[in-house]
């Protein structure tokens, strides 16, 4: 039975010398596509987490350790 990479052609060592690995551009090296679309998707990821972002109460309503915790410091030269 015949394996897989001689029924494709492909030899290795003794056989018939060394395989080049050949670069084409957008299979083994990200094209200016693939990183365009990798762009535009973190950028949308971004818009979105931060317009959320901006709409959000970042400061807890009526919490109880918010005094307490605004005048706690940890470092001892923090004003």
């Amino acid at each position: 039975m015949e394996t897989i990479a001689h029924m494709h052609g492909e030899s290795h060592g003794a056989e018939g010398g060394e395989h080049a690995l050949e670069f084409a551009m957008g299979f083994t090296i990200p094209g200016l596509l693939e990183i365009g679309i990798m762009i535009g998707f973190l950028g949308g990821f971004l818009y979105f987490v931060f317009n959320r972002l901006s709409k959000a109460p970042l400061r807890p309503a009526n919490d109880p350790f918010l005094n307490e915790g605004e005048h706690h410091h940890v470092w001892p030269y923090v004003d």
